[in-house]
């Protein structure tokens, strides 16, 4: 039967667009935490259709395990980078506060009576 065949293709990519809407819309925390067990529910009912199990696989490792990990030296590196651009910052900053101080200076001198 046509039709059956064809509720089962649209139960099928339902189940598909759910987990992909899912996956797009939650963070990592969420899926491995609070949303985990909405996350292998979804996973498990993709996979009871005919979709490729080790897409399917690759999917759920990408959620779960991201490759999000950095060496320490790269970390250390993107520290000393951070510190360097901060270190930056505060110098504009004594500056720009030494610049906003001479100009109320010379507003002051500005506003202040003549003195005839």
């Amino acid at each position: 039967d046509t039709s059956l065949s064809n509720k089962y293709k649209g139960c099928a990519y339902n189940s598909l667009a759910e987990l992909l809407k899912f996956l797009k819309t939650r963070s990592l925390i969420e899926v491995s935490g609070s949303r985990h067990s909405e996350f292998v529910e979804l996973l498990q009912d993709a996979r009871s259709f005919a979709f490729d199990k080790d897409w399917l696989d690759g999917v759920e490792r990408h959620a779960l395990f991201p490759e999000i990990q950095l060496s320490q030296e790269a970390m250390e590196k993107l520290l000393d980078s951070k510190k360097r651009d901060v270190e930056d910052l505060k110098h504009q900053l004594a500056s720009s506060e030494a610049d906003l101080e001479s100009i109320i200076q010379q507003k002051a001198v500005l506003r202040a009576p003549i003195g005839y």
